[in-house]
């Protein structure tokens, strides 16, 4: 059974777990990755571990616009493969790439410019603040390969050539850790940056990493290679892309901004709850790696059965997605909550951070299951090609629930920080529910109308 019919006619759990499975690993590595490197940073004390806290928004920005691509480009193509049209699938490729690289070159040189005003504003104050310019001038500089990175992996997930991710992910991992401890300390050779060595780590890893899959993408017998002679320049496409894309950008964008807000609202306690807010976040991805992975392979086989007309199915494996992924991130929550105290002793030992750390898994944990609701049905609208519901639910969380209820409990009520991780509970209880409703009042819609028998993946491009 090939790839594809194995997307379209096989068995629905198996498929899911093989698809699933490379990214988790894959995203697991990485996470792997962010926790060696901030327990790095941690070794050069409480104000470093702040200043990677304030730049942990302007990277996840940098990351909502290259998923926003990712994103787009890989329901296109995953939909244009279950229609049986590779020829067109080839030349979204380019579009992807030839977008990412313009849009690229755009934030690198915006971000360089207004760098110090972006850090004043979520409120980074005095050495915090240049520790944390240090580190994203770099980034900003470099930010070319983070870009390109995301935008050939979402490649590969649009085909479904997820084993292929996982290897780049790791390729890129295994170089940023390797390098990390190099080049913040001055092992060896190697000159002592501190938190310039760590962004110049990343960047290095990108770059060998994008490397490494542009000439994949050249020299293999890839499902859909590069070829340059293919290409034909086509509005329809870029507009696809940017169709489901762009909510996925604005409501990726959003939540980096709620993150800037948060943070802002932690600098009030001081840097101890900058620092454990930080850690905590960091923390979370691990247990938002079953939902992420899931989420991705889920993009990819509803797209393939949505561009079969194949609707009932596309049902099937939302259901069981969504059990699944509710299933697991509650359990990983529960080991959050009943022994916070293991993972955060073990990158800080200020009795602050850990206090304000334990008190954060005690009331964030317990909505990870939620969280993941909102990943798998945002992924299933964006497969069956809707990107709006993800920029809404968004909106709604964090605009309408979690940061001004964050703001009202501690401003107004003086919960402490109590009350940002109260607001941060509210707004994943919202989204995972939101979510959900809508995905299935939105199948309950198209089934109505027909629709699916009458559209085509790709006939208007």
């Amino acid at each position: 059974m090939t790839k594809k019919e194995e997307i379209l006619r096989g068995s629905i759990f198996k498929t899911l777990v093989k698809l699933s499975a490379p990214i988790i690993i894959g995203m697991l590595m990485h996470t792997t990755f962010n926790i060696v490197d901030t327990y790095f940073i941690s070794q050069l004390g409480t104000d470093s571990l702040a200043a990677i806290s304030f730049t942990f928004p302007i990277f996840m920005f940098i990351i909502a616009i290259g998923n926003g691509i990712a994103v787009g480009g890989s329901s296109l193509i995953s939909r244009l493969l279950g229609a049986g049209q590779e020829e067109k699938a080839i030349n979204t490729i380019i579009h992807i790439i030839l977008l990412t690289l313009l849009i690229s070159l755009l934030f690198s040189i915006v971000g360089r410019i207004f760098a110090h005003q972006i850090f004043s504003f979520i409120g980074a104050t005095g050495s915090i603040k240049a520790l944390s310019l240090e580190y994203m001038q770099i980034i900003f500089s470099g930010s070319i390969f983070i870009f390109i990175f995301i935008a050939f992996d979402g490649i590969l997930r649009g085909q479904g050539n997820m084993t292929t991710a996982m290897f780049n992910l790791s390729i890129a991992t295994v170089i940023n850790i390797v390098l990390d401890p190099l080049l913040i300390f001055g092992w060896g050779v190697f000159p002592a940056l501190e938190m310039q060595g760590a962004a110049l780590a990343t960047i290095i890893a990108q770059a060998i990493a994008s490397s490494c899959i542009l000439i994949y993408f050249l020299k293999s017998n890839n499902v859909l290679p590069i070829k340059i002679s293919s290409f034909k320049l086509n509005l329809n496409i870029i507009t696809e892309i940017i169709k489901i894309g762009f909510p996925a950008f604005i409501s990726q964008a959003i939540f980096s901004v709620a993150l800037g807000f948060f943070n802002k609202l932690a600098s009030i306690f001081g840097p101890a709850v900058v620092a454990a807010f930080g850690l905590g976040f960091r923390l979370d991805s691990i247990a938002v790696l079953p939902g992420i992975g899931l989420a991705a392979a889920m993009i990819t086989m509803i797209g393939y059965n949505y561009g079969a007309q194949q609707l009932g199915r596309v049902k099937e494996i939302t259901i069981l997605g969504l059990k699944l992924i509710f299933t697991v991130m509650s359990l990983i929550g529960l080991v959050f909550f009943i022994i916070p105290e293991f993972f955060i002793k073990f990158f800080d030992s200020n009795p602050e951070v850990i206090k304000y750390g334990v008190q954060y898994f005690r009331y964030v944990s317990l909505s990870y299951g939620f969280l993941g609701l909102g990943f798998v049905s945002i992924a299933a609208l964006q497969g069956i090609g809707y990107g709006a519901p993800a920029f809404f639910n968004n909106l709604i969380r964090f605009g309408i629930i979690g940061l001004p209820l964050s703001w009202l409990l501690v401003t107004l009520f003086n919960t402490s920080p109590v009350g940002i991780w109260v607001g941060m509970v509210a707004s994943n209880l919202a989204y995972g529910i939101i979510s959900t409703i809508w995905f299935f009042a939105k199948i309950r819609y198209e089934k109505s109308l027909k629709v699916t028998q009458q559209y085509s993946a790709g006939d208007s491009y």
